[in-house]
């Protein structure tokens, strides 16, 4: 499902600033039961239409950019000038555009939890997953695309005075824990409910899951159930010792300047004020893309009880080891009981690759088809070189 609407999102956005991009591109690969965005053919894109420095990676202790940038023209100054601030209006736009799309998303997650579940209505909300989920997860894309620019410009300006990993942490506790993310309200209400009880308890618990009832840990996991269903995932965080807790830090532009070369911080100053709307904008839409997640969720449960009616899927749960296409090729009859034996030794397969793949530590970054293992922790995204 998250390969599907990024394609359109990924498009959607550089069709925004004007960068004609190539529809359909190689985007997404799966690779052992993971999607991986190909960060190479975004950084290409805009060093060609913008001039935007492409990511420099640090592989085997050695600096690698993820594109080669292009010889620029004589005229080259003033027409990256023109299309970088295309990005940075479309960013601004984006953050005023969200909350409606968080409406939206919300209102479609609403009818998918009281709509009562017909042939006819699977269908048709099968026909608007994708399009309900483009407007925020093109807002996530390009919150999550610029955030990783910006980090990465700011990893490479504190090198010389705290060399690699040390540069890392200090980017991840400066520049990311801000107020007024959702992230942090979410974890500040669990740590109030470690310290409550009884009657308190209950109210916070009940508030905390009318407020989110779309989300869970681990949302990219359409099989999980989203809190609204069950607690119990909330209950063991609260128990956790574990759990972390979003704390701000103060003074976290100042100490990041601190160890920044004097030619460079005042660029840095800018890269660091360009962040926080970003993880902003990048937590409002990871919400309202839980949202379209959560709807998804309910969908599939409707879609399989479908398929189950005939024996072309034998139990519930494997629903989720279909592709999104697949199960639509299934709803529309494309993939009907004529196939039953095709469509179980699918799910067979399916089954016996996800056993193996779900206890497995993924490779954070593919070089064409090389594994890359961080040596600290990053965020977690996966992303490929191709």
């Amino acid at each position: 499902m998250l390969a599907e609407i990024l394609r359109r999102c990924w498009y959607n956005y550089y069709s925004r600033i004007g960068f004609d991009p190539k529809y359909g591109a190689n985007l997404c690969r799966h690779y052992q039961g993971i999607p991986y965005l190909n960060v190479s053919i975004s950084a290409k894109i805009e060093a060609e239409k913008a001039g935007v420095e492409p990511l420099t990676l640090r592989i085997n202790g050695e600096p690698k950019t993820v594109a080669s940038a292009p010889k620029r023209g004589l005229l080259a100054g003033i027409t990256d000038g023109r299309a970088q601030r295309k990005i940075a209006s479309a960013l601004q736009e984006l953050q005023t555009e969200i909350e409606p799309a968080t409406q939206k998303a919300k209102a479609w997650y609403q009818k998918t939890c009281e709509v009562k579940w017909s042939q006819a209505e699977i269908l048709q909300v099968m026909e608007e997953i994708e399009r309900f989920g483009t407007d925020s997860l093109t807002a996530f894309f390009a919150a999550r695309h610029n955030i990783g620019l910006l980090q990465n410009r700011l990893l490479w300006a504190l090198q010389d005075q705290i060399p690699f990993p040390k540069n890392l942490a200090l980017i991840s506790t400066s520049a990311h824990k801000i107020d007024g993310t959702i992230e942090q309200q979410i974890s500040q209400t669990i740590a109030a409910l470690r310290a409550a009880s009884g009657s308190e308890f209950d109210t916070l618990l009940t508030e905390l899951v009318k407020t989110y009832p779309h989300r869970c840990f681990c949302e990219g996991n359409l099989s999980l159930p989203r809190w609204a269903e069950d607690r119990s995932s909330l209950r063991a965080a609260i128990e956790s010792d574990s759990f972390c807790r979003e704390e701000t830090v103060p003074n976290r532009k100042k100490r990041l300047l601190e160890h920044v070369d004097p030619p460079q911080k005042k660029q840095a100053a800018q890269w660091f004020d360009q962040l926080e709307p970003l993880y902003r904008l990048e937590s409002s839409a990871r919400n309202a893309f839980a949202y379209i997640q959560a709807g998804t969720h309910n969908w599939a449960k409707a879609a399989v009880q479908e398929a189950m009616s005939d024996d072309r899927i034998l139990n519930a749960e494997d629903v989720y080891l279909f592709e999104l296409e697949q199960i639509k090729q299934m709803m529309t009859g494309e993939w009907n009981v004529s196939a039953i034996d095709e469509i179980q030794e699918v799910a067979k397969q399916q089954r016996i690759n996800y056993t193996q793949w779900k206890n497995a530590t993924p490779a954070t970054l593919l070089v064409n088809d090389t594994e890359v293992t961080a040596l600290a922790p990053t965020p977690r995204n996966h992303f490929w070189l191709g």
